[in-house]
């Protein structure tokens, strides 16, 4: 978690170094190497090094409890903004004010209420979050993105360009942006977000997000997920193979064998007819 410090780019190869071990470690199993048969549970294992004498005590059943049967990879839920998952309530709140018609000149101060236990991700040290060194910090900062979610009206790829990070409007906004407990959040289970905007002429407005879009209850939609793909892919392909791939990709049930898919994938401007 120090990345958060300044910024670096280590939590972008978690996934990625993790999907590499995964490989070399089934490569290196098929061609014959021998590993510890109890990784997670022996006397030297995972648990006994990183749980100490919780982990003695642990019900280690739990770990392959529906094993074959429950598929955690149904409870993933896809995040909607390219940022901290702490923040998107929050975002979303900014994004509905504007919505209702709120503008940035009319803005004297914004109070953003978020759970206590995400404060140190995404609200501290408050001088760096309102001044984020580059792109990767400004993920995680809460008086960034909020004042570019209200001056904006989306947030996206594009509203995450290096070029707002020195935005005038975006810095003064983020200015006159305080964060503070939520009272009644219910976090961990849920991450909620409340702007309380105070305008020029006295009028208070209040948006508050229970949950994050995508936690239980909340789910998103089919048309949600296409939207940010398609913003995703856009910047980076012509509007026809990015079209191309999205279908591919929502017909992939029907491919004939990973291969086939993952030819498609690699050759955008094939037609993907051929592939059914």
């Amino acid at each position: 978690m120090e990345f958060l410090s300044d910024g670096a780019w280590t939590k972008r190869m978690h996934p990625g170094w993790a999907g590499v071990s995964g490989l070399t470690a089934a490569a290196l199993a098929g061609a014959g190497f021998r590993g510890p048969s109890q990784p997670y549970e022996g006397r030297f294992g995972l648990y006994a090094s990183h749980l100490a004498a919780r982990g003695l005590n642990a019900d280690l059943s739990l770990c392959t409890r529906g094993l074959g049967e429950r598929w955690e990879l149904m409870e993933v839920a896809v995040k909607l903004y390219p940022t901290c998952h702490f923040t998107h309530a929050s975002i979303d709140a900014a994004l509905a004010l504007r919505a209702a018609g709120l503008r940035a000149d009319e803005i004297a101060s914004v109070q953003v209420l978020l759970p206590q236990g995400v404060h140190p991700v995404v609200c501290e040290p408050v001088a760096a979050k309102r001044r984020p060194a580059n792109v990767y910090e400004s993920q995680f900062s809460i008086h960034h993105l909020v004042a570019v979610a209200l001056l904006r009206g989306q947030l996206g790829l594009a509203e995450l360009a290096a070029s707002h990070l020195a935005d005038p409007q975006v810095q003064a906004l983020a200015d006159r942006i305080e964060h503070a407990a939520d009272p009644d959040a219910d976090y961990p289970t849920f991450f909620s977000g409340e702007l309380r905007v105070r305008t020029h002429d006295g009028h208070e407005l209040r948006w508050r997000e229970s949950a994050h879009r995508g936690a239980p209850g909340r789910p998103i939609t089919a048309a949600d997920i296409e939207a940010k793909f398609m913003g995703n892919a856009l910047p980076a392909l012509p509007r026809d193979q990015a079209l191309r791939l999205r279908d591919t990709l929502l017909t992939a049930d029907r491919v004939k064998d990973a291969a086939t898919l993952a030819h498609t994938l690699t050759h955008p401007k094939t037609s993907t007819s051929g592939a059914l």
